[in-house]
């Protein structure tokens, strides 16, 4: 039982300093990939203490009590006593309908998500077949009749990139490149698999303020994350002017638009430099190794207690 509690402990505490934590080391968003793995190990590593509190709620541990296994028979009963909960059903029932049912939401919620994405996309992507046409040279469909200044990509397996005739009209030659870049590093990146999972725990568990400031993060990063990509090859000016010149550019549902996501904040993220990316990410990786490592010592500190507790109770039988 002292598992369970100090498992449902630490989520508590990711849930109140997560947040913080997590917002003052990816708010300049100088390392956003780092930024990225630190939100999702936060978010799943919540899910993963509250259906591990549920199974340790309703295992009951045995141990052995001759044969060879009697060896290691008093010292695996310490074991029992930090993990095995108090002989009640109701608590037992409690812990499986914990366990369950968050596993249940959370994958429920993340494949529903994807499959209706996934079918949207599918949908979109045929009308554009129908209404767009290839650019030669240019390794998107193009819309012709389609005059606001759009540059947006449709991930997935079938992903393509798609630019308006506005969208050409309005953007210089380097320009449109680097926009194009920007949107081809989504397709390569996968930066759909992140967020629909960001956004899969908020729809799953409302009102959780790590859940739902996670999915709005994400989706600022795996843009910086693009813009990054961009820059590298056609230099922060081209993407900062590209970006502020599809500012108004209307963003598709379902699909990854260039200036979609805190355009502003972008823009001057662009003109004024960037740090070292391996510098940067430290703080993010840091925090992505203590949500990694978070249920597994909460599931080790009870059982090291308890050992500490009845030291020198396990003695060689003679």
């Amino acid at each position: 039982m002292t598992v369970a509690v100090c498992l449902l402990a630490y989520s508590l505490l990711v849930l109140a300093i997560g947040p913080r934590l997590l917002r003052r080391s990816t708010a300049t968003g100088h390392a956003p990939r780092a930024g990225i793995l630190a939100w999702q190990a936060a978010s799943w590593s919540v899910i993963g203490s509250w259906v591990l509190a549920g199974l340790t709620m309703t295992t009951t541990a045995t141990v052995p009590t001759q044969g060879p296994g009697g060896l290691f028979h008093a010292c695996l009963t310490v074991v029992r006593e930090a993990v095995s909960p108090p002989h009640s059903a109701w608590l037992r029932l409690a812990g499986a309908a914990v366990a369950v049912g968050v596993a249940t939401r959370a994958v429920g919620c993340l494949m529903h998500g994807w499959w209706v994405a996934r079918r949207r996309r599918r949908r979109h992507l045929a009308v554009l077949r129908m209404i767009g046409r290839p650019r030669p040279g240019l390794g998107a469909l193009v819309l012709d009749q389609v005059i606001e200044p759009v540059v947006y990509c449709l991930p997935g397996r079938a992903g393509r990139v798609v630019a308006t005739a506005g969208a050409l009209d309005r953007l210089t030659g380097t320009q449109l490149q680097a926009v194009l870049a920007h949107e081809r590093a989504h397709l390569h990146g996968w930066h759909h698999l992140p967020l629909g999972a960001a956004q899969s725990l908020d729809r799953a568990f409302p009102g959780i303020a790590l859940f739902r400031i996670a999915a709005v993060e994400t989706a600022r990063l795996v843009e910086m994350r693009a813009d990054d990509v961009a820059a590298r090859r056609y230099g922060c000016q081209q993407v900062a002017e590209a970006l502020i010149a599809l500012a108004d550019g209307p963003a598709p549902r379902d699909a990854l638009a260039a200036a979609g996501v805190e355009t502003a904040q972008r823009v001057e993220r662009m003109l004024s430099g960037r740090t070292h990316p391996l510098r940067a990410g430290w703080p993010s990786l840091t925090l992505v190794a203590l949500f990694a490592v978070g249920p597994l010592v909460s599931v080790l500190l009870p059982i090291l207690g308890m050992t500490v507790r009845y030291w020198g109770i396990c003695p060689l039988p003679t």
